[in-house]
């Protein structure tokens, strides 16, 4: 009876270890996936849709990963000035909110890749709450004054642009302000043509 208590402690034993060592390994490979595009100490914010896993670094990096792999997913967002303190990602998944700590709100397109204009100041630097609407048309947050909305679809803001200006960008207004949007093109279809 001593013999066979002996076996099964040892087999038991065994057992653990072979389980502990089971488990060491997958915690190191977890551990390694994790930390193959972004050392775990460097990340400050994350957040997830069903297509992609954005983390936030120390060092104002916007880094894109595939949520089932956790491998790079095509290119990166452009960084941040300073650490974020939350970003959200619309429901669609096209759209990533990104609130900085010095109360800054940005927006940036998931599949362009770059923001959605510049930097929206809030006025303030404590936890913001900003809303991103679920037609990614819509920006609000609070301030000392009250509840501010942003609209931010794309289609006002140049109806908006053109109302302003009162007519079209010249073509070296074009070039100097606007040379990402590709060749020269009226964009006010109800503004006279600009003289270059």
């Amino acid at each position: 009876a001593t013999y066979a208590t002996d076996a099964t402690d040892a087999t038991d034993a065994t057992d653990a270890t072979d389980a502990t060592d089971a488990t060491d390994a997958t915690d190191a490979t977890d551990a390694t996936d994790a930390t193959d595009a972004t050392d775990a100490t460097d990340a400050t914010d994350a957040t997830v849709s069903a297509a992609d896993l954005v983390i936030a670094t120390a060092d104002g990096r916007l880094e894109v990963l595939d949520p089932a792999t956790r491998r790079p997913k095509g290119l990166d967002l452009p960084g941040v000035t300073g650490l974020t303190s939350r970003m959200e990602m619309s429901r669609d998944g096209r759209r990533l909110l990104i609130v900085g700590r010095d109360g800054s709100v940005r927006i940036a397109d998931m599949v362009t890749r770059e923001f959605v204009g510049d930097p929206t100041a809030t006025g303030s630097v404590a936890d913001v709450d900003v809303v991103l609407s679920a037609d990614r048309c819509d920006l609000a947050f609070a301030d000392a004054d009250g509840v501010v909305v942003w609209r931010i679809d794309p289609s006002d803001l140049l109806r908006a642009a053109c109302q302003v200006a009162s007519r079209n960008l010249t073509h070296a207004e074009w070039a100097a302000d606007v040379p990402g949007l590709g060749p020269y093109q009226q964009v006010c279809p109800d503004q006279a043509a600009a003289n270059s």
